[in-house]
């Protein structure tokens, strides 16, 4: 994972919760003691990306591998040698088209004519 920030995957959230308080500390003492915000602390215990060093840092002083405990990479969008985006984009309209199809259907199906007192399919 060579990424600037890392984030907790979900089930280990709680693995990081239970070490704060087996350590008798609020997110803010940790956030002192850390010498940053209060921010990126609660960024980390809602599994949202922060600063990789800061986040080796909170699993350091929580004793935790933090090796462990991160979330898997979503998958990536792979890009080939020529910079060009390796993703196919037909499928994903597709799937698309299939998730929103009823809404389409029920905001763009009908036609009002002015003088008309039925609607067009």
């Amino acid at each position: 994972m060579s990424g600037r920030s890392l984030s907790c995957s979900p089930e280990n959230i709680q693995k990081a919760k239970r070490a704060l308080i087996r350590y008798s500390l609020t997110q803010k003492a940790l956030a002192d003691e850390l010498e940053v915000t209060r921010q990126p602390i609660g960024k980390f215990f809602t599994g949202k990306p922060v600063d990789r060093n800061l986040f080796v840092q909170i699993c350091d002083r929580l004793d935790l591998e933090w090796e462990e405990i991160i979330a898997e990479p979503a998958s990536e969008v792979k890009v080939s040698p020529d910079n060009s985006i390796d993703v196919d984009i037909d499928a994903i309209v597709q799937e698309v088209r299939n998730k929103i199809r009823s809404l389409i259907e029920e905001c763009c199906g009908t036609m009002r004519v002015l003088d008309m007192s039925n609607q067009l399919g």
